[in-house]
């Protein structure tokens, strides 16, 4: 997947993501949250999916 092609924060592709995998709408936030602090990304939820992924790349070399 070309994440420059996505103009979306981490949070916001997570819910989508959930929402396409059946996770119910009226649960995805709260799950999201928790997937999101027990990866200690939290804070880091409103950066752009392409910024967060070229981060984790240059963490990886």
């Amino acid at each position: 997947m070309d994440f420059s092609l996505h103009d979306i924060s981490a949070f916001n592709f997570l819910k989508d993501t959930g929402l396409v995998m059946g996770i119910k709408k009226s649960k995805i936030n709260e799950k999201v949250k928790y997937w999101m602090q027990y990866f200690d990304i939290w804070d880091h939820r409103k950066k752009e999916l392409e910024i967060f992924h070229e981060e984790w790349k240059i963490e990886w070399i």
